[in-house]
C-alpha cells in the first residue's frame, strides 16, 4: 500500500486528473496480471530463483537504479512545466501523456522487487498448501486484484480531487516529494542488497 507505486498514481492524478491517475494504475494492474500468470505458470522454478542471492542482488540493483532515475526525473520536471499549469481550465490529457503514465506505472511496478516477491510468496503459499489449482486459489487471487484495483482507483480519485484545490507551487512540492520518495526507495533497495 505504501511504496513507489502509490507515488506514481498520486503524482499522475494531481498533475493531470483522475483519468491520468487511472492510466498509471492500469499499467500497474497489467504488470500485476502478468506477474500472476508468470508466477502461476513457473512457480516451482521461481521459488528456487527467489532464494538465489545472485537474482536478489541484480533485481535489487536494477530496481534501485530505475527508481532513482524516475525520482530525478520527477524533481527536474518541476522546473520544466511550471509555466504550463492552468489551475482554472481543465484540459483532458493527450493520449501520449496518458500513455506515459501507463508506461511509468507498468515499469515502476514491474521493476519493484517487492511486487515480484509478493506474487511469488502468494503462489508459493498456495503451492505448499496444495491449493494451487482450486477454486479457493482463484478466489484469493481475484480478491487481491479487486482490492488493488479499488484502492488504486481511490488514490487516483482523491489525487485528482486535490488537484482542483492546489496551485502550481504546491504541485511542484508534491513532485519534489514524490521524486525524493522514489530516490529514497531506490537507495534503500540498493542498500538492502549489500546488507
Amino acid at each position: 500500500m505504501v511504496g513507489p507505486i502509490v507515488f506514481v498514481i498520486i503524482e499522475a492524478g494531481i498533475e493531470k486528473g483522475f483519468f491520468s491517475g487511472l492510466c498509471a494504475a492500469l499499467g500497474i494492474w497489467l504488470s500485476d496480471l502478468l506477474f500472476i500468470i508468470f508466477t502461476y505458470t513457473f512457480i516451482s522454478s521461481l521459488i528456487d530463483l527467489q532464494e538465489s542471492d545472485k537474482v536478489k542482488f541484480w533485481l535489487g540493483l536494477a530496481g534501485g537504479i530505475i527508481l532513482i532515475i524516475v525520482g530525478i526525473g520527477s524533481i527536474l520536471k518541476t522546473k520544466q512545466e511550471a509555466q504550463s499549469f492552468k489551475p482554472k481550465a481543465y484540459n483532458y490529457p493527450s493520449l501520449p501523456q496518458n500513455l506515459n503514465y501507463f508506461i511509468k506505472g507498468f515499469l515502476v511496478n514491474t521493476i519493484n522487487p517487492f511486487t515480484v516477491f509478493f506474487w511469488i510468496s502468494v503462489m508459493a503459499g498456495l503451492t505448499t498448501q496444495n491449493q494451487m489449482h482450486t477454486t479457493n486459489a482463484y478466489l484469493l487471487i481475484f480478491g487481491i486484484m479487486v482490492v488493488i484495483i479499488l484502492t488504486d482507483m481511490l488514490k487516483a480519485f482523491f489525487a485528482s480531487y486535490l488537484k482542483k484545490k492546489l496551485n502550481i507551487d504546491f504541485i511542484n512540492k508534491i513532485r519534489k516529494i514524490a521524486g525524493l520518495a522514489f530516490i529514497l526507495f531506490g537507495v534503500v533497495l540498493i542498500a538492502q542488497i549489500f546488507i
